[in-house]
């Protein structure tokens, strides 16, 4: 890693770094990207660019969104990366997508840049990776739809209702359109709503309701509001326990109270253990593949050889300044 490095050497790999072009942006927002992009979609991509001309070297590194521009595709057994704004055919009918080897293989394109696209995926799949969610996809569709669920009750649900059946004739039914718009609403199943449900400013709490006369005789009617929270608050928590386990997170870090403070020792547990587990294995993942990058285009810098073989950036642990603090306070 550069840590491992002497100081001059460090400064002479710096100005290595300076010398490639982020694309407007910098070596941090960089790995923010790809993180959020191995979180967001299982794939990180990014496509490296070297030329020389007149004995002057360009060199880049180009993120992509996997999810809006690119598209794995095979040719003569070899994968290959295919890059376009979008994917409609009538634009890819005015614009070929560009098409770039993907690592370790390179390709020369048109404009006389090489050019070689790198692409991480989680996960042991054939053309695109899956984020780690996907473990509990239905966990969240379960998380999503209890609480899509418990949001139209408060809108739109059921109040307590006592229904009254009556015969009518059908001269004027109270449930038709004609008769619901004259008292200003838009249709009946409108009234309906506003009457009936949460909805409506003032639900009645008992509803007359008409039907053709002489089929049946006067019925009424009670409907009890779906008033079972211990069920939805029952899926609730274990779709919430189980998205934190795919995700390999710690739900006493989630929701730990402010007044406990970082002093705790389960904390201090908790923060060690996945320096060295969940986030040292993203760490690793992303400084690998940024280091692949920088690597291509030291090959091409020096006459493919690589004079900075095997350096890679290091990232420290979020908790580490916490826990250099406890220990701190502790010696």
């Amino acid at each position: 890693s550069v840590s491992d490095l002497s100081l001059s050497d460090k400064k002479e790999y710096y100005e290595f770094l300076k010398t490639i072009d982020l694309k407007g942006k910098n070596w941090k927002k960089l790995t923010c990207l790809c993180s959020e992009s191995l979180d967001l979609t299982g794939n990180i991509g990014l496509e490296v660019v070297f030329s020389r001309t007149l004995g002057k070297t360009y060199s880049a590194i180009h993120y992509h969104r996997p999810t809006n521009y690119l598209r794995v595709i095979t040719k003569d057994g070899s994968k290959l990366m295919a890059i376009s704004k979008k994917w409609t055919d009538s634009y890819l009918r005015k614009y070929e997508p560009k098409v770039i080897p993907i690592y370790p293989n390179f390709g020369e394109m048109e404009d006389g840049t090489i050019r070689t696209f790198i692409h991480y995926k989680e996960g042991d799949y054939d053309f695109y990776g899956r984020p780690t969610a996907y473990n509990a996809i239905i966990d969240m569709y379960n998380e999503y739809q209890n609480r899509l669920y418990m949001s139209k009750q408060l809108n739109k649900g059921f109040i307590g209702h006592v229904f009254v059946e009556i015969p009518e004739p059908p001269t004027n039914p109270l449930l038709h359109n004609k008769d619901a718009k004259a008292n200003g609403f838009v249709n009946a199943s409108d009234r309906a709503e506003h009457n009936l449900t949460n909805k409506g400013g003032d639900p009645a709490a008992v509803t007359i309701m008409s039907r053709p006369d002489g089929t049946q005789e006067m019925k009424i009617h009670r409907i009890k509001p779906n008033d079972n929270s211990k069920f939805h608050v029952e899926v609730g928590r274990e779709a919430r326990q189980n998205i934190i386990r795919a995700h390999d997170m710690s739900e006493a870090m989630l929701t730990m109270d402010k007044s406990s403070g970082f002093n705790d020792l389960m904390f201090k547990s908790i923060m060690e253990i996945q320096s060295v587990t969940t986030i040292l294995e993203r760490q690793l993942a992303i400084s690998g593949l940024i280091g692949d990058a920088t690597d291509c285009i030291d090959y091409f810098t020096n006459n493919q050889s690589l004079k900075y073989e095997g350096i890679r950036l290091k990232y420290n642990s979020p908790y580490q300044r916490l826990l250099e603090q406890k220990a701190e306070e502790e010696a």
